[in-house]
Parts: C-alpha cells; sequence; structure tokens
C-alpha cells in the first residue's frame, strides 16, 4: 500500500512540477526572462566616438520600444484591449514572443550574445543581419 502512495504522490509532483520554457502560451501576459530584463540600446557612431540609443526596455512583465524620447509598452497600451494573445518561447539564449492584437500579429526574437549584448532578429527569414543591442 505504502508503494501506492508514494507511486501517486511521484506521479503528482512529476506533473505538477513540468512546464515547457520551450513554448510558453500566457494568452495575455508577458514573462521576459531575467537575463533580457533591463534596458538594450543600439550603438551609432565613427571614428571611434559611439553613443548608445536605446531601443527596448524589458521589465518583469512587460515590453516597451524606445524612439525619440518616448516609449510605448504592450501591455501598458493594450491594458483595455481583451482580445490581447501573446505566446512565448524563452530558452537560456533566446526570448521570442508574438502577440496578436485586433487580428493582427507582431512577432519580436531576441537572442542572448553576452550578458551586456543581444541580437535582435528583425526579419527571421530573410537574409538581414541581426541588429545589436548592448545592455544600459
Amino acid at each position: 500500500m505504502r508503494k501506492i502512495y508514494i507511486l501517486i504522490l511521484t506521479t503528482l509532483i512529476i506533473f505538477s512540477c513540468s512546464s515547457s520554457e520551450d513554448n510558453n502560451s500566457k494568452n495575455n501576459s508577458l514573462n521576459p526572462p531575467a537575463w533580457i530584463q533591463g534596458t538594450w540600446a543600439q550603438k551609432y557612431g565613427s571614428n571611434g566616438s559611439y553613443t548608445y540609443q536605446p531601443t527596448f526596455t524589458f521589465t518583469k512583465n512587460d515590453f516597451c520600444t524606445i524612439s525619440a524620447n518616448s516609449s510605448i509598452c504592450i501591455l501598458e497600451s493594450a491594458s483595455s484591449t481583451p482580445d490581447l494573445k501573446i505566446n512565448e518561447i524563452i530558452t537560456d539564449s533566446e526570448y521570442k514572443f508574438s502577440f496578436n492584437l485586433k487580428g493582427v500579429t507582431t512577432t519580436y526574437r531576441f537572442i542572448k550574445v553576452s550578458n551586456s549584448k543581444i541580437e535582435y532578429d528583425i526579419y527571421p527569414d530573410q537574409n538581414v543581419p541581426n541588429m545589436e543591442l548592448f545592455k544600459q
């Protein structure tokens, strides 16, 4: 009888603790991994003089695009949109998410190069170089 209880308990633990980070569908929430959280910027310049232009910010539960001193965050912008659908793929070296808002799907893919550098895969299905981004 004790073996049956142990078997049932083990089965419950295995199924309740297992999760698939490879294909994470959270419906209407974002969960950026810790390695990507923060502000990421493009590097501009020449002749050894460089400036960094902030481009994206990841928080624990949102994603913001930054341009010309303004930012737009997905969940803040879509908070009044109940039909927002988000799908995520999270690994130790990739963060990919897509969101569907009013029938239009937008996809972002980021690849971890190091703790201070990621690549933004702008056009995943085309032969276009990735954008390098540096942590600020």
